[in-house]
């Protein structure tokens, strides 16, 4: 709770519960604290962005609110691509932003489709890139606690943890920030994702040898 945005006054514990529950209504304001948080981006409302954002998971999902279909007819990967990208591109300012979104979005949610909707970006931003330091043990533990539920949701949140323990190890095994994505997932990732696949990529090294890995 301490990295959403303070409330202006002290707020009820169900209060806090809605707040951290799936809404179909778009966000008023970030969840996530933003005042400090734009020295790399001066001329960007970021708070703008991070509402964005959540339009994109939201139309993702299915969820027909006015903000969402402001977006226009975007397939699911375009705008799996629009929240993934967000994180790329403003990694020091959104990126917490967006799993606190979907976080909120993968909890009580009123059905299984929309949950698995949100569940599936979840698992892209996990392989894409990791929360803050901050920010991370609470994420951890959030996909910890959702790992015993039964059927499709227990086992995206096994997938997410597996993917976002493989990016940690990735970033802190291969020279940290410098080996990132730098671009969202390919249409290919993101279908397989949706589909629940793996992909299995083939390189080809100097030496004319090949070799295959799950990315």
């Amino acid at each position: 709770m301490n990295h959403f945005t303070p409330p202006a006054k002290k707020i009820k514990k169900d209060t806090w519960t809605k707040i951290l529950s799936f809404s179909k209504k778009p966000l008023k304001a970030p969840l996530h604290d933003l005042k400090n948080n734009n020295t790399n981006h001066p001329g960007v409302n970021m708070a703008n962005e991070a509402l964005a954002v959540f339009d994109a998971i939201m139309k993702y999902q299915g969820i027909a609110s006015k903000t969402a279909q402001l977006l226009g007819k975007k397939s699911p990967q375009e705008l799996a691509s629009i929240v993934i990208g967000k994180g790329l591109e403003f990694p020091d300012n959104l990126r917490d932003e967006i799993y606190c979104q979907l976080c909120k979005q993968t909890n009580n949610y009123p059905d299984l489709e929309t949950g698995m909707k949100a569940w599936e970006l979840m698992v892209l931003t996990c392989s894409s890139y990791p929360p803050s330091k901050a920010l991370i043990k609470y994420v951890c533990s959030y996909l910890q606690s959702a790992i015993p539920q039964e059927g499709d949701c227990g086992r995206m949140a096994t997938f997410a943890l597996k993917r976002l323990t493989r990016t940690l190890q990735a970033n802190a095994g291969r020279g940290g920030p410098l080996m990132e994505r730098r671009l969202p997932p390919s249409e290919s990732e993101i279908e397989a994702m949706r589909n629940r696949r793996t992909i299995i990529m083939k390189v080809y090294t100097l030496d004319g040898t090949a070799k295959t890995f799950d990315p």
